[in-house]
């Protein structure tokens, strides 16, 4: 599998025995998810990829959809987010043509929005965003200073819109 710009953004969701899941991870030579004593208790879990400087996140199905509140562990382990830092020995390809050096008023451009939620205690603004298989995912933008210079992390988690009430703090008004 060829990781492109956009990989990350349109696998988010797929199980993680999907052929394309395996690609994904046989690509960055990801190990398979652990379903250790941490799974068992949040309903995720993560790969750290230290040459990418990146995560991997899945999570178990019942945790993301809401669908069923059947224990952790019952249901698929789903590709559920990723986390990309810059300074990397292996670069990442960016989702939406994002690149580090972008400051905010270039990420705007790129995004054609404005985020939806703003964190008051770092320079980092996000995005809800409605993927083309229907799921929803938070896009997280930190940079490196209050001044919204450059990109210092993007992450991309999904979420269930039913489950946001933890966003209504920092929802733009």
């Amino acid at each position: 599998m060829n990781i492109d710009k956009n990989t990350f953004v349109d696998i988010l969701g797929l199980p993680e025995n999907d052929v394309k899941i395996i690609e994904m991870r046989k690509a960055l030579s990801a190990p398979k998810p652990l379903l250790d004593d941490f799974f068992k208790e949040y309903g995720g879990t993560s790969i750290p990829l230290e040459e990418y400087r990146a995560e991997l996140f899945f999570g178990d199905a019942s945790k993301i959809s809401a669908i069923t509140m059947e224990s952790y562990g019952n249901n698929e382990l789903l590709f559920s987010g990723i986390d990309l830092k810059k300074d990397a020995k292996k670069m990442i390809p960016l989702p939406f043509d994002l690149t580090f050096k972008d400051s905010i008023d270039v990420v705007y451009d790129k995004l054609g929005k404005l985020e939806n939620y703003v964190s008051k205690n770092s320079p980092q603004k996000i995005w809800d965003l409605k993927l083309k298989n229907g799921n929803n995912a938070l896009l997280y933008i930190m940079f490196n200073s209050g001044k919204y210079k450059n990109i210092s992390k993007i992450s991309i988690y999904l979420y269930t819109p039913s489950l946001g009430e933890v966003l209504k703090d920092i929802k733009v008004k």
